[in-house]
């Protein structure tokens, strides 16, 4: 399944990741931090999970969450996951938050053992 890109080529980045990529880099939790990945993740209106999962609080800028695994391509318990396509997943907050490697990739999101939760969007 390829992806659809909007829009008339503007946004200088946008598209290529290379702006979350630089803010990530700019975010006081995320200075220093390598082999991560940028990437969304949404929550209900109280900050847990939407999609499937389960915490046993609010998510909140700073939060680290981490799974037991194992680590595969499809949902399941034991992992964490995020997006670089938000619209297609249910929730009313937005996170930006870094998954640390490894990553596994999947149509439209991703799977990590371990989730650093940058600031809310």
């Amino acid at each position: 399944m390829g992806s659809v890109t909007y829009g008339y080529g503007y946004g200088y980045g946008y598209g290529d990741g290379e702006f979350w990529k630089q803010f990530c880099a700019s975010h006081p939790l995320a200075r220093g931090k390598k082999n991560v990945v940028p990437a969304v993740w949404r929550s209900s209106k109280d900050g847990l999970p939407y999609n499937g999962g389960r915490l046993s609080t609010p998510t909140k800028a700073g939060d680290v969450h981490e799974a037991t695994g194992p680590l595969r391509a499809y949902c399941g318990e034991g992992q964490l996951h995020a997006t670089h396509n938000p619209e297609r997943w249910r929730g009313e907050k937005w996170f930006l938050v870094l998954m640390h490697e490894p990553v596994v990739f999947g149509d439209n999101k991703m799977w990590s053992l371990k989730r650093t939760i940058l600031c809310e969007i």
